[in-house]
């Protein structure tokens, strides 16, 4: 009978033992929801790191969705079935911006704060709402001049054109040199506007003339007729006869494919998306290039560029400390080298840069990598009902020289009469929230917001 009930005791000491390896061994599970599809050969080997070697009992969940991410993300959340982190670099305005991230400012050390570039990084409207850090920088991108090297060699052209008045007169070259082999000077993706304008004419009117989206800082109001030298500049192209033709019935990949075929000599396009695009979706032998976004040779303020946010922990999580935790492991020092110099994202860490070996893609094309003329812009008011066209078919109307689009002035003024309407109204009833920085400078746009 002892030998009975000692050999029962030591069976129940060992159940309960085992138990309680079973309930230490159990791990918070933090979720993680990504539609970077791209980075999964990189990223899954990084988490996998992380659940083996972490000493705070977590696991990262890493989810990989595609289509409809956006849909997919905001319906969670409703149905409270969202994750702890998000990828929100494309749900920015309906998710985070909107009340569905936590703010990270208590979480986050004063050494993390400098990491990410401190105030150069983090900016109202990109990755903060009313003082609030809502999301982490990351990758930059901007536009540049995409060309041909071969198709310039061939048109005798020595000089990268820098100018409205370099680079229209380079496409009228090439395109009087070669257009008997059905190659032209320019093009431009003027099917969509909003596409084509806003990668041109977007980007274009900050370091030209201090506004963004038409929009001044200081003043509070939009100044469209600021910006028709930019305009005008696209319109000489098409009235000289330098374009492609068919090109404003073309949306940017078929623009694309043209360019990689040798038919284009120049357009303008994002540093972070070209070189993916030629050597993966559409493969070319053509020799190119980034060079400058054009100007009219006098900077008056900073390039604007594409960041500043990545991941955000959402305000529902149940795990709070354990995501930042999750966040701030996905965004260390090391997990961003890796990434940067696996040529995944175009880095706007500079410490991250400079602890990098080079990527290649920017060995091959310098100009992808961020420059010290590229910088965060906050967003003008949100939420304006415009009535009539928007400013990017309006002007698309007078640069494809479309008639009643003439007057290049009477549009411009046209244009800041019904947008600052729309503006004041929206103001009045409560659905814009106005956004003014009186010593707003174009040159150092985040500083002066303070």
């Amino acid at each position: 009978m002892k030998k009975f009930l000692a050999t029962l005791c030591t069976v129940i000491l060992l159940v309960m033992s085992l138990a309680g390896m079973a309930v230490a061994e159990e791990k918070t599970k933090v979720v993680v929801w990504t539609a970077a599809r791209g980075d999964y050969d990189y990223m899954l080997p990084v988490v996998e790191k992380f659940n083996e070697t972490n000493q705070s009992n977590i696991e990262i969940v890493y989810e990989v969705y595609s289509d409809n991410f956006p849909q997919v993300l905001e319906l969670a959340f409703d149905t409270g079935n969202g994750p702890d982190i998000y990828y929100n670099s494309n749900v920015w305005n309906t998710l985070a911006y909107n009340g569905w991230a936590l703010p990270l400012n208590d979480m986050m050390t004063e050494e993390q704060y400098e990491f990410f570039g401190g105030d150069q990084n983090f900016c109202e409207s990109i990755n903060m709402r009313d003082g609030n850090i809502l999301t982490l920088p990351y990758s930059i991108s901007t536009v540049r001049l995409v060309y041909n090297k071969d198709i310039f060699a061939r048109a005798g052209i020595e000089k990268v054109p820098e100018t409205f008045e370099e680079v229209a007169a380079a496409a009228k070259t090439i395109t009087e040199k070669l257009s008997g082999e059905g190659i032209y000077g320019f093009a431009i993706n003027l099917k969509s506007p909003a596409s084509s304008l806003g990668r041109t004419l977007d980007y274009m009117m900050r370091p030209t003339c201090g506004l963004n989206y038409g929009y001044n800082f200081a003043t509070g109001r939009y100044e469209f007729d600021k910006v028709t030298e930019i305009v005008a500049f696209l319109r000489q192209m098409f009235a000289d006869g330098s374009t492609f033709p068919g090109c404003d019935q073309l949306d940017i990949d078929p623009l694309r494919t043209q360019f990689a075929a040798g038919r284009i000599g120049m357009y303008f396009s994002y540093t972070g998306a070209e070189y993916g695009v030629y050597t993966n979706q559409f493969p070319t032998d053509v020799d190119w290039d980034f060079a400058p976004l054009t100007g009219n040779g006098t900077r008056v303020g900073i390039q604007g560029a594409d960041g500043g946010k990545w991941y955000s922990i959402s305000k529902d999580t149940k795990v709070p400390e354990q995501a930042f935790e999750v966040l701030s492991y996905l965004q260390s020092k090391e997990v961003l080298v890796g990434s940067y110099e696996a040529g995944l994202h175009v880095s706007m860490i500079d410490e991250v840069i400079e602890s990098s070996e080079i990527p290649e893609a920017i060995k091959l094309h310098p100009l992808m990598a961020k420059q010290d003329i590229d910088g965060l812009w906050p967003l003008p008011p949100t939420g304006l009902a415009i009535e009539g066209e928007d400013y990017y078919s309006t002007f698309a109307g007078h640069i494809l020289g479309i008639p009643g689009y003439e007057d290049l002035e009477a549009l411009a003024n046209d244009l800041n009469t019904r947008y600052n309407a729309a503006l004041d109204k929206g103001i009045a009833d409560g659905t814009v929230q106005a956004v003014v920085y009186p010593d707003f400078d174009p040159m150092n746009p985040i500083a002066s917001m303070k």
